[in-house]
């Protein structure tokens, strides 16, 4: 396990957005929703959910799949390309992650979904843990533990500091970006996220 002081966060946020997309709940006009990441935007990781689920990023509502080419009265099919967007999604909550897995089991199946494959391919989810969960909260109904989610990385935030656990191959590749803003936990911190 890595940590991180908190106030570090517009560092990483900066380091990230430098090298791909970077996604994160962020309050505009009064609604928390995950849209790109930029210097000055108003983060929200306080925000127990979103007004809008981040899954929009893998699976928009309304997606270019082919284009009309007319010519007189010939007209030709245009595929559209794959997206090559590589992209962080930081900040999404257990139930948020959850609803990926879903989502997966119906789009990566065959026939698989290429638009939506790419864009899992290319996406890395950060999840973060809830401390205290909303009442109305529903993980538990679902078997999701909303204090240690999944996700590529899954982050913790204890008073002022973010620690900071790669799941995956996208998240150790993640955490070897950050690796001089992140260091290492002893075992009174991972007594702390428990």
């Amino acid at each position: 396990m890595l940590k991180m002081d908190l106030s570090r966060l517009p560092e990483l946020e900066a380091r990230v957005a430098w090298s791909c997309s970077l996604y994160m709940p962020i309050e505009k006009d009064g609604f928390v929703n995950f849209t790109r990441w930029e210097e000055g935007a108003k983060v929200r990781l306080d925000a127990v959910n979103a007004d809008k689920s981040p899954k929009d990023l893998f699976f928009p509502q309304t997606e270019n799949m082919v284009a009309f080419a007319v010519n007189g009265k010939s007209i030709e099919i245009v595929q559209q390309e794959l997206s090559k967007e590589k992209f962080v999604l930081f900040g999404v909550r257990a139930c948020d992650e959850r609803a990926f897995d879903v989502l997966d089991r119906v789009f990566l199946a065959e026939p698989q979904d290429s638009f939506y494959a790419a864009r899992r391919e290319n996406g890395t989810v950060v999840t973060l843990a809830c401390g205290m969960p909303d009442e109305t909260c529903f993980c538990g109904v679902f078997g999701v533990d909303p204090a240690d989610p999944r996700g590529d990385v899954t982050a913790w935030i204890v008073n002022d500091t973010m620690y900071w656990r790669a799941n995956t191959e996208k998240g150790e590749a993640l955490t070897q970006a950050l690796k001089d803003i992140l260091t290492e936990a002893d075992a009174a911190d991972e007594r702390a996220v428990a």
